[in-house]
């Protein structure tokens, strides 16, 4: 029988993104996300189906993408006109494996035009 391997499990092809909605979040980038076939600081990352925020033909490099940053070494949803990070990575050897918050509700800090503020985000496998 052959032993288990330490390499991650592939990650889901698409996510269904949801900032929940409470005062001055931003929704417009709610919605699905398809995994690229590259990788950006060797993670996988998302790009926004070109119906989110509205029915569009921009390129690739025009629309929200869900990204690990080493620079900020958290998870970072960036968009034309926000910038979501997540507040808080829990602590262990996986923290930037982002399936560990797949299902659940998470605070993330979004800036917009110089303001910061809180939202929370839920992000979930959509195959």
């Amino acid at each position: 029988m052959p032993a288990p391997t330490r390499a991650p499990t592939e990650l889901c092809a698409a996510l269904e993104i949801q900032v929940h909605p409470t005062p001055g979040a931003v929704l417009d980038y709610n919605g699905i996300f398809n995994r690229q076939a590259t990788s950006i600081n060797g993670h996988d990352w998302w790009v926004a189906r070109n119906d989110v925020p509205a029915r569009n033909s921009d390129t690739a490099d025009q629309q929200a993408t869900l990204y690990f940053s080493n620079a900020h070494e958290r998870w970072v949803l960036e968009a034309p006109d926000v910038q979501f990070q997540l507040v808080e990575l829990q602590r262990s050897h996986r923290s930037t494996e982002l399936s560990q918050y797949f299902g659940s509700e998470q605070n993330w800090m979004q800036r917009k035009r110089g303001l910061t503020s809180e939202v929370v985000l839920t992000i979930e496998c959509f195959e």
